[in-house]
């Protein structure tokens, strides 16, 4: 499945994602809604159904109305919630927004909300690129997040390759609160981060957009792309990133496990930002 993500041809490109990240107090119907209603907002890239059980089947007009509306059955009251979304016309799409207990004893602790359009619909119309961005950055407000990333899907399975390859390893590997996956087209940082890294992220990339929750936006690239490398440190617009930040901030083929909280900011530092 994985053939072309490594070697002499680019793989296709297939689908444009984003996901963000959060620990904020996401479990009430408000704050679902204001998720909701930034998905709703741009008509050219609302969703269109929405489910609870692996497939979105029910037809939604609002899915701002829908998450204001929505009950968890008993059973669920205190367990995880999963949500997932559809878009059956162009651009078609789908969407998952899971939130979590916040138990770290348990399993998962952050939440997420990650959506991708089929990539085709984006070529030569500069501001369907633009429109997916201020997707990424109103949601990275809204939940508010604490990390975020888009790219082409293609992007993510080389790196998944390329880490097979050299490691054995299976599944994503990294951990939020050790290491920063990767430098994507888009990346968000959230106010720990800049905490942290300070002047270190200025210049970084090759436009910055501050968000309302005192995070960053920083666009690597202007598009999103995907070159033929032999490891995922070769892109060039990577080593910006591994200068500013450190190369082990970063997961990578060479990299040296981080402790938590050592190079990036511990979930416990990301929690005391989105408390205040």
């Amino acid at each position: 499945m994985l053939t072309g993500l490594v070697g002499t041809a680019l793989p296709q490109r297939g689908e444009l994602s984003l996901t963000i990240y959060s620990v904020a107090d996401l479990r009430s119907p408000a704050a679902l809604a204001r998720i909701g209603r930034e998905l709703d907002r741009d008509t050219d890239l609302a969703f269109a159904r929405l489910g609870t059980s692996e497939r979105a089947r029910a037809p939604v007009t609002s899915v701002e109305h829908a998450f204001r509306e929505w009950r968890p059955p008993p059973k669920r009251s205190v367990g995880g919630w999963t949500f997932f979304l559809s878009r059956p016309r162009a651009p078609r799409g789908s969407g998952q927004i899971d939130i979590s207990r916040m138990d770290p004893e348990r399993g998962r602790y952050e939440h997420y909300a990650s959506v991708s359009y089929e990539s085709s619909w984006f070529y030569d119309h500069p501001d369907r690129w633009e429109a997916f961005a201020d997707l990424f950055r109103r949601l990275a407000e809204t939940m508010p997040g604490f990390y975020g990333n888009a790219h082409f899907l293609a992007f993510y399975l080389q790196h998944r390759a390329l880490m097979d390859r050299a490691r054995g390893l299976r599944g994503p590997g990294w951990r939020l609160d050790r290491e920063i996956p990767d430098v994507y087209w888009l990346n968000f940082f959230g106010p720990a981060y800049l905490e942290r890294f300070g002047d270190r992220l200025s210049g970084l990339g090759v436009r910055q957009v501050p968000t309302a929750h005192g995070g960053l936006v920083v666009w690597a690239t202007e598009r999103p792309q995907v070159e033929v490398v032999q490891a995922i440190t070769e892109y060039s617009y990577k080593r910006p990133f591994y200068e500013a930040l450190g190369q082990d901030t970063f997961y990578h083929e060479g990299h040296t496990p981080n402790e938590p909280g050592e190079r990036v900011p511990s979930f416990a530092e990301h929690r005391e930002h989105a408390a205040g």
